[in-house]
């Protein structure tokens, strides 16, 4: 799997607007630009809203990408820095969706919005920094 160019990808991110032409949540686009990066596609995401719609971040992505996601996310999970201290789980894992395939909190019910939000910028800025030779095709 070979890395796109960063700065390009982070302009690109810039560029994206949803229907009612809002750019992506602060808080969960870092995520986006780190997968982007590993050429995952992206098709939607949410940085969570306690007062509207899901109170956890999530990215959806496309379901062809789903073995790159889940290398990506299994190179997060080998560090032990990154497990719920309370629990020692995982923080990320993958969960199918209206056909889609989301990326979300595994312990969005045990965490705030706050907690989960700030894992989100540290996994996407996590990707952002492993080495491009780090995922061998």
């Amino acid at each position: 799997m070979k890395p796109r160019n960063l700065e390009e990808v982070r302009k690109e991110v810039e560029r994206i607007r949803d229907k009612m032409g809002m750019p992506i949540d602060p808080k969960i686009k870092e995520l986006v630009i780190g997968l982007r990066r590993w050429r995952i596609e992206t098709l939607g995401s949410c940085e969570g809203h306690l007062e509207e719609g899901l109170p956890y971040p999530w990215v959806d992505i496309d379901p062809k990408d789903i073995l790159r996601v889940a290398k990506i996310i299994a190179h997060w999970w080998s560090g032990k820095e990154n497990l719920h201290p309370a629990t020692d789980q995982p923080r990320w894992v993958i969960k199918p969706f209206a056909g889609i395939i989301r990326i979300i909190p595994e312990d969005k019910k045990s965490r705030s919005l706050q907690e989960m939000q700030k894992d989100a910028i540290a996994f996407g800025r996590y990707l952002q920094q492993i080495s491009k030779d780090y995922f061998k095709e």
